[in-house]
């Protein structure tokens, strides 16, 4: 079975540009077999569940490292200064069926543009892994 999971990280996944991303992200996992997108934010993670479930994101894994920090100190994406410091930086990392990463991007702070173009890249990488195992 191919699986790949495209993982984006976000200050608050429920907010602003970060939802924005987040129903993105899931439109276009959508088109993808065995591919799902794990949201991990700082977010409570009821606040995470009630959001993806009122959304209808049903691609979507949301992921809170509210009280444990292991995806933010292995990933390093724990802003250090600023208003958003202590929040998780706006990040994508694509990782195939055997955990291989296959693709990172750190997305500029609060750039809908950018966070768009990234989930674009992350589904053509997504894409390209799935066609290589078939």
């Amino acid at each position: 079975m191919v699986s790949v999971s495209c993982s984006t990280s976000s200050p608050a996944s429920t907010q602003g540009v970060c939802a924005t991303s987040v129903r993105r992200f899931n439109a276009e996992a959508s088109k993808l077999d065995n591919t799902v997108v794990l949201c991990v934010s700082k977010d409570l993670p009821f606040a995470q569940s009630r959001f993806c479930g009122a959304e209808g994101l049903d691609k979507v894994v949301p992921v809170s490292v509210f009280r444990h920090n292991c995806f933010t100190e292995h990933y390093g994406l724990e802003q250090q200064d600023g208003p958003l410091a202590g929040l998780l930086a706006r990040a994508v990392v694509v990782i195939d069926e055997a955990g291989k990463i296959l693709y990172t991007e750190l997305v500029p702070e609060d750039h809908a543009g950018a966070q768009l173009r990234s989930c674009t890249r992350c589904t053509e990488v997504a894409q390209g892994s799935l066609l290589r195992t078939k």
